[in-house]
Order: structure tokens, then C-alpha cells, then sequence
């Protein structure tokens, strides 16, 4: 117990002598971070929020309207990453059809890439995310998306007492955000320095364990002797 306590006070202090290529390779970290980030991003994010509501002429009750909501909700968000989806919005007046590769693997897998989807079931609300480098497209992706589920949600939901409404947006900003930025750089310095405060922590040990197989080899000579 001694020895350990003695080996923690050394690791410590030397520790202490190396925070500042611990904060180095941290800065380091945090930097290969902020880039990665932010030349992976799309430069324009277009936010439009949905409202899933009951129909004014409808004469359902609150548990079964909530039901209904909850249902429509819960198949457009899978829907807007369907075939079937994409084949709507190539029909948009707002987007070019050459927008689309006709190849239908890479549409679906560039489509998953350009559109994001926060669901809010419980009441009712769809969060639609759409990224591109080109402001107006972007604008148009979501112009057009915003018509298919409002105006021909019922070729994924079927018929249903319940109707959608844009809540707010379509609102463009640039990407990524401050916020998102900061948590990226934060996370990388945090990383680069555990992994360096590792990387020494194992070079310590391995220097300690070779310090005490001397020190085993020379009392086992003595030993002999």
C-alpha cells in the first residue's frame, strides 16, 4: 500500500510537469475536430415545424383523436424516407426532378443525408431538417415537403380525421450552428486530453514494471550469491 501511494504521488507529479502537452494535444484535438465538423456539414439547414391537429368537422372523441394523430404521425415518419415519398416530390413544382439521381438506392440513401426528422408523438408534432450547400434548393426541398404532407398525406395515412398544418418556417440558417460547434470542440479537446493523460499513465506503468523487474532480478542474484 506504501508503494503504491508512493508510485500515485510520483505519477502525479509528473503529471503535473506535462499539463501543458496535455492541453496541447487537446487544443490539437479540438482543432482536427472543428474542421472535420464543419467541412462534413452541409452550409444551409432549413427548419420547418409540422402540427398533426384534429379536423375541425370532426366528431371524434379526444382518446380516439389522439390515436388517429398519434397513427398519421407515426407512418409519415417513416413515409418521407419512402420511394413513394421522393416520386410525390419530383412531381412539386418546387423541385427540379433532376434533383433525384434516378438511380432509386442512391435517391433513397442521398435523401436520408439531406432530410432529418424530429418526431414529437405525443402531440402531434413533426420536426423536418433539411440540409443542402445550396440555400435555395434547400428552401425548395422544404417548400416541397411541406406540400406533400400537407396537401397528399393521405397516400401514406389513408383517410383519417386528422389534418397538418405548418406550425412554423420555413426557417434557413447556416450550418452547423454555434452551438453544435462548441459541444464538437469541447468533446474533441476532452477526448485528446484523456487519450494523452492515458498514453502517459501507460508509459508510467510500463517504466514502473521494469523498475521492479530490476529490482526482482537484483535480489534474486543476491540470492545466489
Amino acid at each position: 500500500m506504501y508503494m503504491e501511494n508512493i508510485e500515485l504521488g510520483m505519477f502525479l507529479k509528473l503529471m503535473k510537469n506535462r499539463i501543458g502537452t496535455i492541453v496541447l494535444v487537446g487544443l490539437i484535438m479540438a482543432l482536427f475536430s472543428f474542421y472535420a465538423f464543419v467541412f462534413t456539414q452541409k452550409r444551409y439547414q432549413v427548419k420547418t415545424d409540422f402540427l398533426i391537429v384534429q379536423k375541425q368537422e370532426s366528431a371524434l372523441d379526444f382518446y380516439t383523436s389522439s390515436k388517429a394523430i398519434e397513427h398519421l404521425n407515426g407512418v409519415l415518419n417513416e413515409a418521407i424516407y419512402s420511394t413513394i415519398f421522393i416520386n410525390e416530390l419530383k412531381n412539386d413544382e418546387n423541385i427540379d426532378p433532376l434533383y433525384f439521381s434516378a438511380d432509386e438506392t442512391t435517391a433513397l440513401n442521398d435523401w436520408k443525408e439531406t432530410v432529418k426528422i424530429e418526431r414529437s408523438s405525443n402531440i402531434g408534432i413533426i420536426k423536418v431538417r433539411v440540409f443542402d450547400n445550396n440555400k435555395d434548393e434547400a428552401l425548395a426541398t422544404a417548400k416541397g415537403i411541406a406540400n406533400v404532407l400537407i396537401d397528399k398525406n393521405e397516400i401514406f395515412g389513408g383517410k383519417t380525421e386528422a389534418e397538418i398544418k405548418i406550425l412554423s418556417g420555413p426557417i434557413a440558417q447556416s450550418n452547423p450552428n454555434v452551438k453544435n460547434i462548441v459541444l464538437v470542440v469541447l468533446g474533441g479537446f476532452i477526448i485528446g486530453v484523456l487519450f494523452e493523460m492515458l498514453y502517459f499513465y501507460l508509459r508510467f506503468l510500463n517504466a514502473v514494471f521494469k523498475v521492479k523487474e530490476e529490482e526482482e532480478y537484483l535480489r534474486s542474484l543476491k540470492e545466489i550469491e
